[in-house]
């Protein structure tokens, strides 16, 4: 891991500067420390991640020297999740990956290796509803791996939880009756580095 000065000089040769997030922070950011996940699930309790709680600090002071206000929420950090579905059910079973908005008002992209998907806006409500982004069947003693990129869309409010849990034969993506799109509808293969 580099230290602050590493990271300053990094972000310095990227130009990764802010100049304003309407909020009176501005500043240089390093967001290269993407968040990764791993979840296993087995049909049993869901398995979830919570997106977009995590602060960066600001590399650059303020005009009096004191260090300048953290950018928070995540927006433009691409959070990777790697998870492991198993079934040891005995017969075959359906699972889902879920989002649900916490925060208030959401919207993220998701890239899957053979898929990409967009969600519609989510609100937060109590409790907060979830939305399908994909459907595996797993059939008896097998595992599914399963890799995910995410980034939240402009003006998201953070957190974002993502589940794994059984299927429970709502809309699936892509339905009129859901807000996830299926980005291009042919969803052609996708590379992923």
């Amino acid at each position: 891991m580099a230290n602050s000065a590493e990271r300053v000089a990094l972000v310095e040769s990227i130009g990764a500067t802010l100049a304003t997030d309407g909020r009176g922070r501005s500043g240089q950011f390093d967001i290269s420390d993407n968040a990764s996940f791993s979840v296993f699930y087995d049909g049993t309790e869901a398995a979830s991640v919570r997106l977009g709680e995590r602060d960066y600090a600001n590399l650059q002071p303020s005009a009096n020297g004191v260090a300048g206000a953290p950018f928070k929420g995540e927006y433009s950090v691409v959070s990777h999740v790697r998870a492991t579905l198993t079934n040891p059910s005995g017969q075959s079973r359906s699972y889902a990956l879920y989002e649900a908005a916490h925060g208030g008002e959401s919207t993220a992209s998701y890239a899957f290796a053979d898929q990409f998907l967009e969600s519609g806006t989510m609100n937060a409500k109590a409790p907060p509803p979830r939305y399908k982004l994909r459907a595996w069947t797993v059939a008896n003693g097998a595992s599914v791996e399963i890799d995910l990129w995410t980034i939240p869309d402009n003006a998201s409010s953070s957190p974002v939880v993502l589940s794994f849990d059984l299927d429970d034969g709502s809309a699936e993506p892509g339905a009129a009756t859901s807000i996830v799109h299926i980005d291009p509808p042919q969803s052609p293969s996708l590379i992923v580095a």
